[in-house]
């Protein structure tokens, strides 16, 4: 318990430079670059990603959890990280052949930076051996790097090649500075001896049943911003990509918590540990967070994008609005999916909820975007997350009750609808400005705190009445 409260503090300080630094990035971006901008690099990565999401396998999650499960166990740990790294290594030289042969153009090709980086990034590795302290200092250096190299030479619209290389070659340099820490961990007598060994294509074979999962969460990371793009146009795009990193710090402060646990449960399961407890913990300090903050982004969702993106961005209020509650089943399907089904050996199961949530994303991508542009992109999000999370309850409820372990805590559920609906009325006696957020935020907070203990006060002594009575 010690070491998931330490990991969970190094995550704790990343996802709070996470939501510091966007406050002073993006609103500076929205104003240089505009819609038009962002949305053509985000537009062209977004087709870019596939030919990583293809090529990925699911290798990234198998190894974790794998390195993991043989923590302590130095050869077998190098032996795991040799076979994986060989395996992208072939994997990458026609990958990138591919790549290049189909566009040439500047943006195309810069895109690739993005693409080199996922495909070699070695977190995995650190995550599964619980190393989270090295991974907070690479990104701290890479987040603060990309900010100043975003105020120093990106000053126009003409500066969109430079923008796009500062957001996806911070993050190669970021892998560059992972490397020497590997020296304490891996065996490399066991890595080079290990490398060009023939049994490593086995990994592709355990590693498939969580490709598919995998492929459709990594679809779900660019397939919205593909349809809009091709179906409306790239300005569209960059109105639901700003709204969307909106969306996404507070989506990774939510879920950080699943990142510190998956190791840490596959450890207990191996060891015969009861996780249920864990498992309910979890789920409460995440409703705890995700209710407060859904009800915080809707209620002030106008304030926000006006006063940190500027009039140019009013079309992403709407959609601010919308993807607010994706935040809901993602981070309770984070909690069943990473903390529950894939460390206690799910992975055949893990791919039906993903396999629908993917289905009825397209599915309603194609029908809400032609009707009402990204604002149905929006909508068919949330309710494919929705429908992610209610097939992984169904599929583990005989062995945990998920359903019963949320109704624990629908004090959260009662306390942000109050909190919303007080902060609306507010609001409309108030202008938009920096002093009016920070006040209606505040009020917000304040009044989810103490709703949320009254209530939960409250729950708790009438379930003890019944218990008494009984």
């Amino acid at each position: 318990m010690k070491q998931i409260k330490k990991n969970y503090i190094f995550q704790v300080l990343l996802q709070v430079i996470n939501f510091v630094l966007p406050l002073i990035t993006v609103p500076y971006v929205a104003r240089v670059l505009g819609p038009e901008i962002i949305g053509k690099v985000s537009y062209a990565n977004s087709l870019a990603y596939y030919f990583y999401i293809i090529a990925s396998l699911g290798l990234n999650v198998y190894a974790s959890r794998e390195v993991a499960y043989n923590q302590g166990d130095n050869s077998k740990v190098s032996s795991v990280f040799s076979s994986v790294v060989f395996l992208k290594t072939v994997i990458l030289i026609p990958l990138a052949i591919t790549y290049f042969a189909i566009d040439q153009s500047l943006i195309w090709l810069i895109t690739f930076v993005n693409i080199l980086y996922l495909f070699m990034d070695i977190s995995w590795f650190f995550q599964g051996i619980q190393d989270f302290k090295i991974l907070f200092l690479r990104n701290i250096i890479i987040k603060v790097l990309s900010v100043v190299l975003i105020f120093t030479l990106v000053k126009s619209t003409k500066d969109i090649y430079l923008y796009a290389l500062i957001m996806y070659g911070s993050s190669l340099i970021g892998l560059l500075l992972l490397i020497p820490s590997l020296k304490k961990h891996i065996d490399l007598n066991v890595f080079y001896s290990n490398f060009f060994k023939l049994k490593n294509f086995n990994y592709l074979l355990l590693s498939l049943p969580l490709y598919i999962p995998q492929l459709g969460i990594d679809i779900y990371n660019s397939i919205d911003r593909s349809f809009i793009g091709y179906m409306v146009n790239e300005t569209e795009v960059g109105y639901y990509e700003m709204s969307q990193k909106i969306v996404r710090v507070f989506l990774i402060l939510i879920t950080s918590l699943g990142t510190v646990l998956m190791p840490q449960i596959a450890s207990m399961i191996k060891s015969g540990k009861e996780i249920k407890t864990t498992i309910d913990k979890s789920i409460g300090f995440t409703l705890f967070l995700t209710c407060g903050i859904v009800g915080l982004l809707f209620s002030l969702s106008d304030f926000i994008v006006t006063f940190f993106l500027g009039e140019r961005f009013i079309q992403s209020i709407n959609l601010l609005r919308i993807l607010s509650f994706i935040l809901l089943p993602i981070s309770i399907g984070s909690i069943i999916g990473t903390q529950y089904m894939l460390p206690i050996g799910m992975d055949k199961q893990y791919k039906t909820p993903v396999l629908i949530g993917v289905t009825v994303n397209i599915i309603l991508n194609i029908i809400l975007i032609s009707a009402i542009s990204s604002n149905g992109a929006a909508i068919a999000s949330v309710i494919s997350e929705f429908s992610v999370m209610s097939t992984m309850i169904i599929l583990t409820f005989k062995k945990i009750n998920f359903l019963k372990l949320i109704n624990k805590h629908n004090q959260f559920f009662i306390a942000s609808a109050l909190s919303i609906i007080l902060s609306l009325i507010i609001k409309i006696y108030m202008s938009i400005n920096i002093f009016n957020i920070l006040f209606l935020s505040s009020i917000y907070v304040f009044v989810y705190l103490i709703l949320s203990y009254s209530l939960s006060t409250f729950f708790k002594r009438q379930i003890k009445s019944i218990k008494f009575k009984h």
